[in-house]
């Protein structure tokens, strides 16, 4: 049962950053907006200040960077965009790695005594005792998802 129980706290973490519905609005005129999640799989809609939807021919998308600009050059005063992120070919290497390290952390938490994984870094040598990681995400698995992902 805890292999299942591992499948089911990591599964929905995972997808979140894989497969998603994403809302977003810029308050700023922009010509260009880097959407803070990618790969882009497509633009649902995106919408002006006015909540006027922007015909698809005015812009493009670069689905591998998650870049999203006008093609005439028009700077938009707000913007709002849903758009829906993912792999097509296949959950790349890094992120296949990110997904055992934090199975891994998660059924290291589920035996007895529990909730640490590893030394956090080296032991104080005048107290002997070391650091562990108690966080929710190891941090290995979190920056290697992070390269999905820009800062808000």
């Amino acid at each position: 049962m805890p292999a299942a129980h591992i499948v089911w706290r990591v599964s929905p973490e995972l997808r979140a950053f894989l497969l998603a519905s994403r809302p977003e609005q810029v308050r700023q005129p922009v010509g260009r907006l880097p959407l803070r999640e990618w790969p882009i799989l497509s633009i649902a809609e995106l919408r002006d200040g006015d909540g006027d939807v922007i015909d698809p021919s005015e812009y493009v998308v670069e689905a591998a960077t998650g870049l999203l600009r006008s093609l005439s050059g028009a700077v938009w005063a707000d913007l709002e965009v849903d758009y829906v992120t993912g792999f097509v070919a296949g959950i790349p290497r890094d992120l296949q790695l990110a997904a055992v390290l934090q199975a891994a952390y998660l059924f290291k938490q589920l035996e007895p005594g529990g909730g640490r994984l590893g030394n956090r870094g080296p032991a104080q040598a005048a107290v002997g005792s070391p650091g562990y990681l108690t966080d929710d995400w190891v941090p290995q698995a979190l920056t290697l998802a992070r390269r999905y992902a820009r800062a808000a």
